[in-house]
């Protein structure tokens, strides 16, 4: 008597493809999660240098120019959101979802502009800028005596 086997042809049963699938499908969601806080970050920090540039910018000017330069900053939540140097016609837009703080003397502007302004000698009417969206954060500080520009990356809540 002749027993026959039967053969199992070899390959995946339909079980085990949707187990690959859904671990698979998991993955992903969890790396476009951590990618997405990653293009988050960068578009601050490029925010960020791009605003420290446009100060830089202004400073150099004032020293080659030998008169003074500004970079004014409107955050007016009704208006177009936006730093520029306006001898320049030269304007950044900002983003409606950053929260922006302004720390600047007061140059007789409105409450939601605020001005620095480059002298000929090299210094400044100083302030900063802070940036921050989701827990991270930019400062950007304008020294008033040497009117050096820096940036600086802090950790923060978006409404501290």
């Amino acid at each position: 008597m002749r027993v026959e086997r039967t053969r199992r042809h070899p390959g995946f049963t339909l079980v085990e493809l949707l187990v690959v699938l859904a671990i698979a499908a998991a993955m992903a969601s969890v790396s476009l999660a951590l990618f997405s806080g990653a293009i988050d970050r960068a578009e601050l920090r490029e925010t960020a240098v791009e605003l420290a540039t446009m100060l830089r910018h202004a400073r150099s000017r004032a020293i080659a120019q030998r008169e003074e330069a500004s970079v004014v900053c409107d955050v007016d939540e009704a208006s177009e959101r936006a730093c520029r140097i306006p001898r320049l016609e030269k304007t950044y837009a900002l983003g409606r979802d950053l929260h922006i703080e302004l720390v600047t003397a007061q140059l007789g502007r409105p409450d939601d502009a605020a001005e620095v302004r480059f002298f000929p000698d090299g210094t400044s009417s100083g302030g900063e800028i802070k940036l921050s969206r989701a827990g991270t954060g930019y400062v950007i500080r304008v020294e008033w005596l040497t009117g050096q520009v820096s940036v600086r990356e802090g950790r923060r809540d978006a409404h501290e």
